[in-house]
């Protein structure tokens, strides 16, 4: 049977209709392979409206690397398909970020992977992911203490930071889509790390996923019976995590470390993130020990950002929401307007001649008055905003002959934009 009508036997056809291109993220794995041929029937059959493009990454991290990369080069020249290649050091970027090496890797490829599909307005990213990963994942999920978030791990379409992932082999397991790739007699490299008992979702695929199969389970119907949507329209709406929420402040000064664990957990839980770990809330008390009602704060993990000014609440940011990814900007309804999506919201903004839509920079000011009153720093009126660092680096701005005249504050909370004098450039307010 050919792939594109395995797939469409469980999706409509209607899921591959997008305005922007696919972007296949292709290792030159089983997996990865077989979702490269895939889009390469459903192109052939005119059932997708562009050529995907392929991205690839190499980590750098084994001598088969070169292998995959070349491999991955052959695939996309036979489908014609044009191909976007990455190199990056997993190692030392996994060394200098404090995060084993499959996560800096994960993390590596999703980063250079969003840079691309950004780049092109309506795209979509797709990754080879399929049932047995879902119930890995659940697994993972549960032996870290996760809520019933777990349940809805790989969605079919999904959000990471802004990004739209598409995840077309979610109704396929392992075993057939070893029958598929035999079939249709795929090359493809395994890669030896997949081995490695030293990383846990090794341990539960080579160990725990099969007894549990011995037992009767069906990944494709685990993943089913948690995830319904099939509309791109509405990537499991109602099924995402937030990405922020807040404390009291008046909760944190004095609190032990049970206390704190207590308090943090099920704002952890409902953000998606593991509980709080005894190092963690260690860390916290020993830090709040003597504080008072003003303390500020700023504690950060791989999964969590916990923040708060001298006053107001203490913001608990996932470090996987779009607050902590630049804005994106794409074409308004106008030939002088621009649409800006930023966190969780989508502004357009005229732009009159001279104006640009820009990112903090150190230095940047605004006029006090049009008519030489000085200026003043974006620092101090972020402070005075009390905006958390990730949404200070990020905030869009538009700028006028050297000066901000628009903070985009908006973007966040419940905060209006800020309007300032294009003025001129005069002394230090």
């Amino acid at each position: 049977m050919d792939i594109s009508r395995e797939i469409l036997r469980h999706f409509p056809a209607s899921l591959f209709r997008i305005p922007g291109p696919f972007v296949l993220a292709v290792s030159g794995g089983r997996d990865s392979m077989l979702l490269l041929r895939l889009f390469t029937e459903l192109r052939r059959e005119n059932l997708i409206d562009s050529d995907p493009l392929v991205f690839h990454l190499n980590h750098g991290l084994r001598p088969e690397a070169e292998r995959e990369t070349e491999l991955v080069r052959r695939a996309a020249r036979e489908a014609g398909f044009s191909l976007r290649e990455v190199r990056r050091n997993a190692r030392i970027f996994s060394r200098r970020a404090r995060l084993s090496l499959e996560e800096g890797g994960r993390r590596l490829r999703y980063r250079a992977l969003s840079r691309i599909c950004f780049s092109l307005p309506g795209s979509v990213a797709v990754t080879a992911h399929h049932a047995d990963d879902f119930a890995e994942s659940l697994l993972l999920h549960l032996t870290r203490g996760g809520g019933p978030g777990a349940l809805n791990a790989l969605p079919l379409f999904g959000n990471l930071a802004g990004l739209r992932v598409f995840r077309p082999l979610l109704c396929l397991d392992r075993a057939r889509i070893s029958e598929l790739v035999r079939e249709q007699r795929i090359d493809y490299l395994d890669d030896p790390s997949n081995e490695d008992s030293s990383f846990k979702r090794n341990r539960i695929r080579s160990s725990i996923v099969p007894l549990l199969k011995e037992e009767g389970l069906d990944a494709v119907r685990l993943w089913r019976n948690f995830h319904h949507e099939i509309s791109p329209e509405a990537p499991g709406a109602g099924l995402r995590p937030p990405v922020r929420l807040f404390l009291d402040r008046r909760l944190f000064p004095g609190a032990s470390a049970p206390e704190l664990k207590a308090i943090l957990d099920p704002i952890l839980r409902a953000l998606g993130i593991p509980p709080a770990s005894h190092r963690m809330t260690e860390e916290l008390q020993r830090r709040l020990k003597n504080a008072e009602e003003n303390f500020r704060l700023r504690y950060e993990t791989s999964a969590l950002t916990l923040w708060s000014a001298e006053s107001g609440p203490v913001w608990a940011l996932s470090r996987a929401s779009a607050y902590f990814r630049p804005a994106r900007f794409y074409p308004g309804k106008t030939a002088s307007s621009v649409r800006v999506c930023y966190g969780e919201r989508e502004r357009e903004y005229v732009l009159t001649e001279g104006e640009e839509i820009v990112s903090w920079s150190p230095g940047a000011r605004v006029a006090l008055s049009p008519k030489g009153g000085g200026t003043k720093k974006i620092k101090k009126i972020y402070q005075e905003l009390r905006l958390p660092p990730p949404v200070r680096r990020h905030l869009p701005l538009i700028r006028s002959r050297g000066l901000i005249v628009r903070i985009c504050a908006s973007f966040w909370n419940d905060l209006k934009d800020l309007e300032f004098p294009a003025g001129n450039q005069g002394a230090d307010g």
